[in-house]
């Protein structure tokens, strides 16, 4: 099928409407349509090669004739005068030479049309044309009657109101009120050369002066040939390539229509409706029919063509925008019920919009929260969930915050969520940490942590020996701990056992001169002493040690050093009978006589005698048997 020209389709867009929406409602049909009608025209030429033989047979029946005809040297015109005749003839009696030429004609016409479109296109555009647009024009009116827009601002509103009162669909008074224009001029050229064949104008438009008419065949002629040549250079357009519509300023638009002869262009004020070019078109059309031989031989004389202003005048349309008015009237008479069932729809949708702004600030929110608490992992949130709830799932350690508590604080309603998460142990430090405190149960002086990075429990603080004792066997049950580190853990029994020799060191013993009595005051001391190794005997035997106490009496210069020694050794033997009274079962005594030499005699001369008249200890703790000191 040969390539037609293509008129465009685009207009101005509409104040309140998507174009693009309305281009593919108007056209979509039409293009399936006019592919429909090239696919039905190259499968005719296809049936056309199928009768070849048929053609072919028929041509040597021809040759055979023609060779009769030079044999019998029969005159052509005698042929001619009777061939009319008999063609009729035979086409009342049957069919036969109606299909015959059937194929000829269709295969002719094929030929004509690959190699000249134009004569073909110029012969059936005035019959096809208006076919064509009535179509555009049937499937424009439908769409109108099927399209139903929504306005929701105020002039929507009184558009919707109109169209209840009035019965028309709400599309058709939209486009009433959006579709303004006025055509201001509408010029007829001679399509070969651009030549001005006829003008009209409006009423209040000023005509142009005479022998002006040269002047607009040059610009126009100027502004075609610039535009094809344009076309060509930039966009390999064919030759036939034609401009169908351009700018002037903001407000005035030029609408050319094309015909076989013809051009007409029309000056139009405003936003053009698609249906102007129906009206262009048709007007053309007719003018091509009324005034075809005028145009077919076209010399130059243009007097034949005033017979085209009435048609020219009748694309003279307008439509006066009146949507101020009709707004304001629509306005004012719009009913006090239906005001107020606008100002609720607005108050509600103003409250929809802020509520569901705010509902989704909060889950927002909760799931920033969420992702910040370690243990809990969200993988989707299902709204309308079961009973109504919004439905959360994901995964959370049991030893995590609860979700509930995070929803609350975000602001959400807890009650109506319907928590789906899945319990799985996290290897997240915190909660390690936590699982070890759980298993552990540390008393509060105990801190445990666990490195980022790492997989090692960290123990600082004091704790008891039995607590401490258990660390190695339990330890090794808390998930995500490979190793602990218990450093800066101190034992409180052992570092209590430690203060208290510290303590039973400090105490001495004050005995009268020459006597292995107690002085009253040393009574008192004794009872203090006695309760420190109790606590320490408790101790030795929870840590697995044993104490091994010497019990040092001492005595003044003054007499023999044997009598001195068995002096001393009496004193110490009088505190341990005192100590024996408690059965201790880890602690050992052992008195022992610390006299003092005559070596030494002299370093006492300045110490008074009653400093050196007394009992001391000196404690040694053995460690499973081992001696030595408590660290």
């Amino acid at each position: 099928m040969p390539d037609f020209p293509e008129r465009s389709t685009s207009t101005p867009p509409y104040p309140n409407g998507n174009l693009e929406e309305l281009q593919e409602l108007l056209f979509a049909a039409e293009r399936k349509r006019l592919n429909d009608l090239e696919d039905r025209l190259k499968n005719s030429v296809v049936e056309a090669t199928a009768e070849r033989k048929r053609l072919d047979q028929l041509e040597g029946d021809l040759n055979q004739l023609d060779d009769h005809v030079k044999n019998k040297i029969i005159d052509a015109s005698v042929v001619a005068n009777v061939l009319p005749d008999a063609i009729s003839q035979r086409t009342n009696r049957d069919s036969y030479l109606k299909e015959s030429l059937a194929p000829i004609i269709t295969q002719t016409l094929a030929y004509a049309v690959q190699e000249d479109p134009r004569p073909v296109v110029n012969a059936i555009s005035p019959v096809m044309g208006p076919a064509i647009r009535k179509y555009i024009d049937d499937a424009l009116q439908s769409m109108v009657r099927k399209l139903d827009l929504n306005g929701l601002s105020w002039r929507g509103m009184t558009w919707h109101w109109e169209a209840w009162r009035t019965g028309k669909s709400f599309a058709e008074v939209a486009l009433s009120h959006t579709m303004k224009y006025e055509v201001q001029r509408v010029f007829l050229f001679f399509k070969e050369d651009g030549v001005h064949l006829g003008d009209v104008h409006r009423p209040g438009i000023p005509p142009f002066e005479p022998g002006h008419e040269d002047l607009i065949s040059s610009m126009f002629s100027s502004i075609k040939t610039a535009v094809q040549k344009f076309a060509q250079d930039e966009f390999q357009a064919s030759e036939h390539a034609s401009m169908e519509e351009f700018k002037i300023g903001d407000d005035l638009t030029v609408l050319i229509e094309h015909g076989p002869k013809a051009v007409l262009a029309a000056v139009v004020h405003g936003l053009p409706l698609p249906s102007l070019r129906t009206s262009f078109q048709n007007a053309l059309d007719t003018i091509h029919i009324e005034l075809n031989e005028a145009l077919q031989t076209f010399q130059g004389d243009k007097k034949a063509f005033e017979a085209a202003r009435p048609y020219l005048g009748s694309c003279l349309l307008h439509e006066e925008s009146d949507f101020k008015n009709e707004t304001s009237s629509a306005r004012g008479g719009l009913s006090p019920a239906l005001v107020a069932f606008l100002m609720l729809s607005v108050i509600w949708l103003i409250w929809w919009s802020v509520t569901s702004y705010v509902e989704r600030q909060r889950w927002a929110d909760f799931l920033d929260k969420a992702s910040e608490i370690p243990g809990i992992h969200i993988t989707s949130i299902t709204a309308n969930g079961k009973n109504g709830k919004t439905t959360v799932y994901g995964l959370r350690d049991p030893l995590s915050d609860n979700p509930q508590e995070i929803a609350r604080e975000a602001g959400l309603p807890h009650e109506a969520i319907d928590f789906q998460l899945e319990p799985y142990l996290s290897l997240q430090p915190e909660l390690v940490a936590r699982r070890a405190k759980d298993i552990l149960h540390p008393p509060e002086s105990v801190r445990l942590s666990v490195p980022n990075g790492t997989t090692v429990l960290n123990i600082a603080g004091a704790a008891p020996h039995a607590w401490i004792a258990q660390i190695p066997k339990i330890g090794s049950m808390i998930p995500g701990v490979t190793s602990i580190h218990d450093a800066e853990l101190q034992d409180e029994s052992r570092r209590r056992l430690d203060q208290l020799v510290r303590e039973i060191e400090t105490h001495q013993f004050d005995f009268e001169a020459g006597s292995a009595s107690l002085s009253a005051e040393s009574e008192a001391a004794l009872q203090a002493v006695l309760l420190a190794f109790r606590e320490s005997d408790a101790l030795a035997q929870q840590l697995g040690n044993r104490m091994r106490v010497e019990i040092r009496g001492n005595t003044s210069e003054e007499g023999s050093v044997e009598t001195n020694r068995r002096l001393a050794l009496a004193r110490a033997q009088r505190i341990q009978s005192a100590l024996n009274l408690e059965r201790f079962q880890a602690i050992d005594l052992l008195p022992v006589a610390d006299s003092v030499e005559p070596s030494a005699i002299g370093e006492f001369r300045d110490l008074k005698p009653q400093r050196a008249r007394r009992v001391s200890f000196h404690v040694t703790v053995n460690d499973f048997g081992s001696r030595g000191s408590i660290p």
